[in-house]
């Protein structure tokens, strides 16, 4: 039973990072007909020692002069969630209103940074203010003091949201346009391959467990979606939308 169970765990964490990958070759091969650079990454991987446990995956890119981020994160750094840091806050906030564990919160978030108040020179020069931004844009590691300038009332899935101090302190995130989707049920299939990865992406109403088989899918054949069933047609639709925001 305990090998089993760490068997579990091992599927999930790879089907996770399969799935990111699938996602970023989608964007390298649409940018190559568009044309764009590689800012950051892709970085992350699925972290374990006796001072830590994190999962998670970003990747930004510059296309059309917009900077672009696709950030997934499984497992919350142990770390972040240290409640004596004053860091906090303003992620459970976040949680609560995804009705997501703050640990374990299996999302996804993606979208486009706009710079402000002269924020975008540290950033161009500094790789860990753009993974501090990426994580700032779900209040992730934000000061508990810290007051947003762009903030939704409420966090929501697969809607558009600004979020962003709007300050001149160019560490923390100036502000992003992004979306959230909620990634549920991860599961390889018995071949192991990136380009079949079960994936199961819960819907806007955050009812559904529906099995998704990624990959870029260019070509995918059949487009129906029969019994809840997605195809690869959906990251495809992820990248489509980010390329457009």
């Amino acid at each position: 039973m305990p090998v089993k169970a760490l068997l579990s765990v091992h599927n999930f964490h790879e089907s996770a990072a399969l799935m990111f990958q699938d996602i970023v070759d989608c964007i390298k091969q649409r940018g190559l007909r568009r044309g764009f650079k590689s800012i950051l990454g892709p970085e992350g991987g699925y972290f374990l020692d006796a001072k830590r446990s994190e999962h998670f995956h970003m990747y930004i890119f510059e296309d059309e002069k917009k900077i672009r981020f696709i950030y997934s994160l499984i497992k919350t750094h142990s770390g972040l969630l240290d409640q004596g840091k004053g860091k906090t806050k303003h992620y459970l906030s976040v949680c609560r209103n995804l009705e997501v564990d703050p640990e374990f919160p299996l999302l996804l978030v993606y979208g486009v940074f706009i710079t402000t108040n002269g924020a975008g020179q540290r950033f161009n020069t500094d790789d860990r203010v753009k993974r501090e931004w990426v994580r700032n844009s779900i209040c992730l590691d934000v000061p508990d003091n810290s007051v947003f300038q762009y903030k939704p009332a409420k966090f929501c899935w697969n809607k558009s949201l600004d979020i962003g101090l709007g300050s001149s302190n160019s560490w923390y995130l100036d502000r992003a346009s992004i979306k959230l989707r909620s990634l549920v049920c991860l599961q390889p299939d018995k071949t192991g391959s990136s380009s079949n990865a079960k994936i199961a992406v819960e819907n806007s109403d955050g009812n559904d467990c529906i099995q998704h088989t990624s990959g870029c899918g260019i070509t995918d054949e059949g487009g129906s979606h029969e019994n809840g069933i997605l195809n690869s047609s959906d990251i495809n639709d992820i990248v489509e939308d980010l390329f457009n925001m």
